[in-house]
């Protein structure tokens, strides 16, 4: 029969590991919706851009398309930034 005070340090090491394992969780879904974010942002600047162009405001339509520009720049960065942090085969350095 194991000992109180082994039960005790197994369930506070348990509650730290459930801990980072919830934190890893949220930060994996934080970093989709910025993600998210961006790709969306992209798309509302795309539709006022279409709205501006079609409207004759060229100077707006050009400031819009910026925008848009930066959004779906700032969402690709993202995805690229995920997918070389989630690799299977990760290595470590001694």
């Amino acid at each position: 029969m194991p000992s109180t005070v082994y039960c005790i340090h197994w369930l506070c090491a348990k509650a730290v590991q459930d801990h980072w394992e919830e934190e890893e969780e949220l930060l994996t879904c934080k970093f989709q919706w910025v993600v998210n974010y961006f790709q969306y942002r992209a798309k509302t600047w795309k539709e006022i851009y279409t709205n501006n162009r079609s409207a004759g405001n060229h100077g707006a339509a050009c400031y819009v398309a910026r925008q848009q520009v930066v959004y779906e720049w700032l969402g690709e960065q993202g995805e690229l930034i995920w997918q070389g942090m989630n690799q299977t085969n990760v290595t470590f350095n001694d």
